[in-house]
């Protein structure tokens, strides 16, 4: 170390690191990262993971319950509609940004002392604490896979080893230089994740953005700054560069790349420059290809870009989910309405299994409107892509890869005001698709029953076309435990069954009697009557019951979906609920006087309960959510 009165003190001893002890700590943090991924890997292998069954209930519980804390309390990429406390994600989210931040300023002291006081590894040491608990929480959140895979744990590796054992001797790669800085990356994304937070709702948009982008500019400066101060204070390694002698300067290979990066990006240090007249005539040829060169490419950058951002772009199976699970084609009147509702519960059960669920893409004629981006912009849906295109053109099927998907659905519109148009228009899509992708699976799904027939006419399998009406049956009496359900259901499709006039009426058995008046019963929705407010649906179906009418289902109030048979709900105003009933006119004694108008009034209630609580979540969306682009 050299001290100069007039100047600053200057060190000329490297002391406690080199190349060697750098060269360990990387090595050994790669190869904990490769254990740490092998292990996962294994883990999924060997232990699959266990689906809650329903035949032991006490299990089930704990399983729902544990689900629920996590949905909550932890949050996940398939919430629901259930409300987020974002309390512990913040706070998490605090103290990675705040242990991040005095570790970087650990690391920045030990630079200037080259060594590690005791109250320096104390404080490392409690932060480590703090990243770990913070990793297991993104684990909780993201799954064991995906954390493993992200560059969270990456840095976790290369970090949190060096920093607890910088004051061990006997470890090889212990120094005082460690990779702490790096630690600026959690400062910069715990930046981002607080930026979203509903908890700072109450500062000005602009003001958040401001800060949040300048905590990443700085964090980018020390990150780029902390990389540089570190390759020039080990200095050169033992592979050395070999010099030769020229005009210009000693030069290399290398040097002469150096050179030519610096002069085509127009930085232009100035350290080199050629002197004879041959190299100065071809550094105007240089900078003209340089130029030319990054214009034509940004151009092209920038079209990419629009074309992905307006859905006209071309898929590609390039994820690790693409390529292990493929992808699945959604078409149809349903996905091209711009209603979320149309297509939100079907795709939520195709990408609900994280592990094995492919990549999803939607096609459609018609551009994305905002309902379909606010959905797409949740994280449930960041598998879920939308393409502006038709199953009848066969470019479009080329740009979404149709022959290489899995599957590939035409769905219909359950809110056509037109059914019989909407069936005939998926029914030429299906057939134009199997004409142009006939090796391609496909499963058709159209509101009429009689449509089945039509689409079996233009040459699609039987086994591929599906009719809603037809499915809503066979679903609800097949996936129910009760007995008898399957004839209830089957009874409100068919027509009354009367009593021949040949037979008298003591010649018919009591149970078929009993049979043929249930064939008059129908289902009816209705708006319950104010008084139910406050109590449960348990005591509003025995209420209920008691005129004759067997309550089965009512709407959420906080998700605007119906919901079959919820004891324990709480029923609010106008609330919206379906049974079954004789179809006389004694339900109106538990109905909302309003229904005596007409069902006009109890579907208006309906459908204004789903717009305000899709206008709910898309409110929450765009504040917690970045755009997502196609």
């Amino acid at each position: 170390m050299d001290e100069d009165d007039d100047g600053p003190r200057v060190i000329t001893e490297l002391t406690g690191a080199s190349w060697a002890r750098t060269w360990w700590q990387l090595l050994f943090s790669l190869v904990l990262y490769a254990i740490l991924i092998v292990l996962v890997k294994i883990k999924e292998r060997v232990i699959p993971r266990k689906k809650p069954s329903k035949a032991h209930p006490e299990t089930f519980a704990v399983d729902e319950a544990y689900k629920h804390f996590i949905a909550v309390w932890v949050g996940d990429d398939d919430t629901g509609d259930l409300p987020q406390k974002e309390l512990l994600q913040d706070f998490l989210a605090c103290g990675q940004l705040i242990g991040s931040l005095l570790c970087v300023a650990c690391w920045v002291v030990k630079a200037y002392r080259m060594e590690v006081p005791y109250c320096v590894h104390v404080l490392d040491c409690i932060c480590c604490f703090l990243f770990f608990a913070h990793t297991v929480f993104v684990i909780l959140r993201k799954g064991a896979t995906a954390t493993v895979l992200s560059a969270h744990v990456l840095v976790d590796c290369l970090t949190i080893p060096w920093l607890c054992l910088q004051k061990t001797p006997s470890i090889r790669g212990s120094s005082w230089l460690s990779p702490g800085y790096l630690r600026v990356y959690f400062v910069m994304s715990g930046t981002s994740t607080l930026a979203g937070s509903s908890n700072l709702e109450w500062l000005p948009e602009i003001a958040v953005k401001g800060a949040q982008t300048a905590v990443e500019f700085l964090g980018l400066i020390v990150l780029l700054a902390g990389t540089m101060w570190t390759l020039e204070l080990l200095g050169e390694t033992s592979f050395d560069d070999v010099y030769f002698a020229a005009d210009m300067g000693d030069i290399s290979f290398y040097q002469m790349v150096y050179f030519t990066f610096i002069t085509m990006s127009t930085v232009g240090y100035g350290d080199y420059s050629p002197v004879t007249v041959l190299g100065r005539a071809f550094v105007f040829v240089l900078i003209l290809v340089g130029v030319t060169f990054f214009s034509y490419a940004t151009v092209q950058l920038v079209e990419l870009q629009g074309l992905q951002a307006s859905g006209k772009g071309r898929y590609r199976l390039s994820s690790a989910r693409a390529r292990r699970n493929g992808h699945v084609i959604v078409a149809g009147s349903a996905a091209q309405c711009g209603q979320r509702f149309a297509i939100e519960a079907f795709l939520r059960n195709l990408v609900a299994d994280h592990e094995s669920a492919p990549e999803v893409v939607i096609l459609a004629r018609t551009p994305c409107s905002e309902e379909v981006q606010s959905m797409l912009r949740e994280p449930w849906a960041r598998h879920v892509f939308y393409f502006i295109g038709s199953l009848l053109n066969s470019d479009d099927l080329e740009r979404v890869c149709a022959t290489k998907s899995k599957m590939t659905f035409v769905l219909c519109n359950i809110n056509s005001s037109k059914p019989d148009d909407d069936d005939d228009a998926n029914i030429l899509r299906a057939a134009t698709f199997t004409r142009q992708c006939p090796r391609a699976p496909l499963r058709l799904v159209v509101l009429r029953v009689n449509k089945l027939k039509v689409a079996s006419n233009l040459g699609l399998p039987r086994s591929w076309c599906f009719a809603l009406n037809s499915l809503k049956t066979s679903l609800a009496a097949t996936n129910s435990l009760c007995p008898g359900v399957s004839t209830l259901v089957l009874n409100l499709v068919l027509r009354n069954v009367a009593r021949p006039p040949h037979i008298r009426a003591t010649d018919v058995p009591p149970w078929l009697a009993r049979y043929m008046a249930s064939t008059c019963y129908a289902m009816r929705g209705l708006m319950l009557d104010p008084s139910f407010a406050g109590k449960t649906f348990r005591e509003a179906a025995l209420e209920c019951a008691k005129v004759g009418v067997l309550l089965l289902a009512v709407q959420s109030q906080e998700t605007g979906q119906i919901v079959l048979n919820p004891s324990r709900m709480k029923l609010g105003r106008d609330t919206v609920a379906f049974g079954i009933d004789d179809g006389d006119d004694d339900y109106l004694e538990i109905a909302d006087p309003r229904c005596a108008d007409g069902p006009e009034v109890w579907v208006e209630a309906l459908r204004e309960c789903r717009r305000r609580t899709a206008a709910k979540r898309i409110h929450r969306v765009e504040q917690h959510t970045p755009a997502k682009q196609a």
